[in-house]
């Protein structure tokens, strides 16, 4: 790959961890073949029994055999990255499709440009999405980009450090400086995100990069999602330090979710209430529980039981080293 504005060549390698994906594989690695972006391609199949493995020779890309006990969201993602050894890795999921054939292309350009070490894709939901899931990726992936840095969490609070591996871009020596990807439970993304502009790095929403990608979650699903995030951010008690509880931003959501669907989609309220509840509840049960469930309860209750099968107390993470004066949000 080569930009006009950059003096040599960089690689670019695409992670994905997959798990029985022989039904989307085929619609995004044929999309990453047809984009402008010359990609090495690693599939990180887990406990797979379908096509996932002819489907991965058939389009050119690596395989990677990943076991269902040892799957981990940070390790997993960073054994792909060594493996890679690209300049650039770009990390995506089996269900986040390229909307064009630009959509790598553009979203490495901050980092091609040295404006910034890590970038995510806009998001836009699928054509069969419900009202609630579409109207969450507008209010998290607005049409205007953002470049953000550690000095700017006063302003955007807990959304400072807000990226997904749904489809995002990071330079690799950065992440090497930070001792790349770590274990942890969930939302790798956010986490070393985090590291890594708390050590002087920035990043960037790259609005013009498009991924289609939305979900259908149950109730039930919402609550583990939640609970996973409650409790991993007890493990990293630094970030609410810096940019205060999230909580504050699930407030705004519900609060923007309500109003719109007031003004046209009130037969959705009901259902916004309720989810908005079990969200809260699991995330609080997660936060509050985490030095307090048995592990048993932990893995009933979670999306990610095998991790607590590993890891019956995962410490907290050190508060990394940090600019001499880190602004401090509001947020609560």
């Amino acid at each position: 790959m080569y930009d006009a504005e950059v003096d040599e060549i960089v690689t670019v390698g695409v992670f994905i961890p997959v798990f029985k994906a022989a039904g989307q594989l085929p619609a995004l690695l044929g999309a990453l073949a047809q984009g402008t972006c010359p990609v090495r391609i690693l599939i990180g199949e887990c406990a797979s029994s379908d096509a996932t493995s002819t489907l991965a020779d058939t389009f050119g890309a690596g395989l990677m055999h990943i076991s269902s006990e040892s799957f981990d969201h940070g390790l997993t993602r960073e054994e792909g990255r060594r493996h890679l050894g690209t300049d650039i890795v770009v990390m995506m999921t089996q269900d986040a499709h390229p909307a064009n054939e630009r959509t790598i292309e553009l979203l490495i350009q901050p980092i091609l440009r040295g404006e910034a070490s890590v970038s995510y894709a806009r998001q836009v939901a699928r054509p069969e999405a419900g009202f609630i899931e579409a109207f969450r990726r507008k209010f998290n992936y607005p049409e205007e980009g953002q470049l953000r840095g550690i000095e700017d969490a006063a302003r955007f609070g807990f959304s400072t450090f807000f990226c997904s591996n749904s489809c995002a871009a990071y330079l690799s020596s950065a992440l090497d400086s930070i001792g790349g990807f770590r274990r942890i439970l969930s939302h790798e993304d956010f986490y070393t995100t985090a590291r890594l502009l708390a050590a002087g790095h920035k990043i960037a929403y790259v609005a013009e990069s498009v991924v289609v990608h939305s979900h259908c979650w149950t109730l039930m699903q919402e609550f583990r999602r939640a609970f996973d995030a409650g409790h991993v951010l007890t493990d990293h008690p630094w970030v609410a330090q810096i940019v205060g509880g999230a909580e504050h931003r699930g407030i705004q959501f519900v609060g923007a979710c309500l109003r719109s669907a007031w003004n046209g989609h009130k037969r959705h309220l009901p259902y916004i209430l309720a989810q908005s509840c079990v969200r809260w509840f699991g995330y609080r049960t997660g936060y509050n529980g985490a030095s307090l469930l048995p592990s048993t309860l932990k893995q009933r209750f979670s999306s990610q039981p095998g991790y607590f099968a590993r890891v019956h107390s995962a410490p907290g993470e050190t508060h990394p080293i940090l600019p001499l004066e880190v602004p401090q949000s509001t947020e609560g």
